[in-house]
């Protein structure tokens, strides 16, 4: 896997996670026809650029697009 494929993938996903409010790395490789590797890594990537945030529910990672959440104080 290249650089330019990871990002590619980084993009796929971050557009996936527009249509969703979040979403578990098996679901998005499901959704998007990658294997769990291929989405763990371009994960990473937006991680790095904090693009996405991470939940846990029910034993269970999650990923969020950080534009995507809504926050409430009070």
């Amino acid at each position: 896997m290249t650089k330019a494929e990871i990002g590619e993938n980084a993009g796929k996903i971050w557009h996936a996670l527009n249509e969703v409010r979040e979403c578990s790395i098996e679901s998005l490789a499901t959704k998007l026809h990658l294997n769990e590797t291929d989405v763990a890594l371009s994960i990473g990537w937006l991680a790095r650029e904090n693009k996405i945030v991470f939940t846990e529910k029910n034993g269970k990672t999650l990923i969020s697009n950080c534009e995507c959440l809504n926050f409430a104080f009070g």
